[in-house]
């Protein structure tokens, strides 16, 4: 497990042995979108961002443990697996890091669903000054999706989302940063 991580959030937590809820892992996902990773963003250490693109699973178990903890869930064996990491460049100047979470319930709050959980999130690093933005496709309650922006302590709506699925997740953001400006 990565050192940098285990400092920046303190890891501790049970091991189990039965598999998550749809419900549970998409509040350990929502966890991990919208409170993990923007902590982690916010801090220095993404400098290391080289590493992620190393070892993308070592990251996102990492990110997983911790959002087990933060979201006070028991840690599965292999349930962290469920989320897959993606690697790959948009252009000459920009590379991705995207978490694709499992596929979360329908946002039903009659139902006591009132989490509007992601399909993916996106780190997006500049490779000339190494500034990353980050993104996340979530659930939206008219049944469609969105874009927001996500820092550590604030969550702006970008707009309207596409597809959940990563074929159409990587072309809106090739087309966002493709550096063919007729795009």
């Amino acid at each position: 497990m990565m050192q940098w991580m285990k400092k920046i959030c303190g890891m501790r937590g049970a091991i189990g042995r039965t598999p998550h809820s749809a419900e549970d892992f998409a509040l350990i996902s929502y966890t991990i979108a919208y409170r993990s990773l923007p902590r982690l963003l916010a801090r220095p250490v993404v400098a290391g961002f080289e590493k992620w693109l190393e070892d993308p699973d070592a990251v996102r178990d990492s990110l997983y443990r911790v959002g087990c903890i933060m979201a006070q869930r028991t840690m599965q064996v292999g349930q962290s697996q469920r989320i897959l990491a993606h690697v790959g460049v948009l252009g000459a100047r920009h590379e991705y890091f995207i978490f694709e979470y499992p596929k979360p319930p329908g946002y039903a709050p009659e139902m006591g669903n009132r989490l509007l959980a992601p399909y993916f999130s996106a780190v997006i690093r500049d490779t000339g000054d190494g500034k990353c933005e980050y993104y996340v496709l979530g659930q939206s309650p008219d049944g469609g999706t969105t874009i927001r922006s996500v820092q550590e302590d604030e969550h702006t709506l970008v707009g309207g989302g596409v597809e959940p699925t990563l074929e159409c997740w990587i072309a809106h953001l090739r087309h966002k940063y493709l550096d063919d400006p007729r795009c």
